[in-house]
């Protein structure tokens, strides 16, 4: 696996298995949007870079229907510790602010988590 800068996200990526045999990591996810005025669920691909001279990690949601890219979500987050956090076994959490959304909450638990339901 490449080394990734975020404590939180090494440990969801790692715990999770989800870098392949050559580092990419990609993989689907159910996502949940939430903020003051609404509470999205998402399907979206997840891919996850490290910017090694930046010593930081990037989190892109890619949104595969056209509507879902019509609501205007944040479609990419650097990853920090200070605004991520990993529950367990369960979701990363990012949080963050927007122009439209104003203060969002961001949960990501990998398609392979929602399997085993």
């Amino acid at each position: 696996m490449k080394k990734l800068f975020s404590t939180s996200l090494s440990q969801f990526v790692n715990d999770f298995n989800l870098s392949t045999s050559d580092g990419v990591i990609s993989f689907p996810a159910d996502v949940n949007f939430k903020c003051s005025f609404t509470a999205l669920k998402l399907f979206v691909d997840v891919h996850v870079i490290s910017i090694e001279n930046l010593k930081m990690d990037v989190i892109y949601l890619l949104y595969p229907d056209k509507e879902q890219k019509k609501l205007e979500l944040p479609e990419m987050f650097s990853i920090t510790d200070d605004v991520t956090s990993y529950l367990k076994n369960e979701c990363l959490i990012i949080e963050g602010n927007s122009l439209i959304y104003g203060h969002y909450k961001l949960e990501i638990r990998p398609a392979k988590v929602l399997q085993k339901i």
